[in-house]
């Protein structure tokens, strides 16, 4: 287990059944459901307000757990790392005359899915760390909730014609706003990470890195593919 406490303790922790207004996860209703648990810290050298994503109603309770307690963890570290950071930026600047920006921690996730049993969680994590604007990215996890499986990308592309597909339609919406993308992003053929995808109803969405294809002001760049251009 992580060693997180040490750097937040005492803790704020509200628990809280999310509504509506944070996921669309189309699963059968009362099975499965995702709540938030949140933590919030006001330090002097840190904000952090972290949502953390709990699934509830699998019917594998072990792999239920191990998921949660996965989820929980991944956040946790990214906070404790952020905030010893700030910790010893803080310090240094003691001893000189610049001024010292409070760091942030943030997350945010989303529950998507489809109307069968896929159930999608893409968390953003922001942090900013006393420059000119924060970074965010995002990290999701996908889950066949018939055979517990965690889900890669790969489990859409079986075939490298289904990659092509997928690529060609990545291109094409960059060209259709190709103002928004690094001009050698019109000839992209590298596919998004294994992990770097959730499920939206009938659609695959497919996400790069902030700055991997475009520039900061466009944001983390996404793409809808319908999954039945992948069938």
């Amino acid at each position: 287990m992580a060693n997180w406490t040490k750097v937040l303790v005492p803790l704020t922790i509200i628990l809280a059944v999310l509504g509506a207004a944070q996921g669309h996860f189309a699963g059968e209703p009362g099975v499965v459901q995702v709540i938030t648990k949140t933590v919030r810290e006001d330090l002097d050298s840190i904000e952090i307000d972290l949502y953390i994503p709990v699934i509830e109603g699998m019917t594998d309770k072990a792999l239920q757990t191990k998921i949660n307690r996965q989820l929980e963890d991944r956040i946790m570290s990214f906070s404790a790392e952020l905030a010893s950071e700030a910790e010893r930026s803080a310090e240094e600047l003691k001893e000189t005359n610049l001024p010292f920006r409070r760091y942030q921690a943030y997350t945010r996730f989303d529950v998507y899915g489809n109307d069968k049993d896929i159930l999608s969680l893409p968390i953003t994590f922001y942090q900013y760390t006393g420059g000119a604007h924060g970074l965010s990215f995002i990290e999701s996890t996908n889950i066949d909730l018939e055979s517990g499986k965690q889900l890669t990308l790969a489990d859409f592309l079986t075939g490298a014609d289904r990659q092509e597909i997928l690529m060609k339609a990545i291109r094409e919406q960059i060209a259709a706003a190709e103002e928004d993308y690094f001009p050698e992003s019109l000839n992209l053929t590298a596919l998004p990470n294994e992990g770097d995808f959730y499920i939206e109803g009938d659609q695959l969405v497919v996400y790069y890195d902030s700055y991997e294809i475009a520039p900061y002001a466009t944001g983390i760049p996404a793409f809808k593919i319908p999954l039945s251009l992948l069938d």
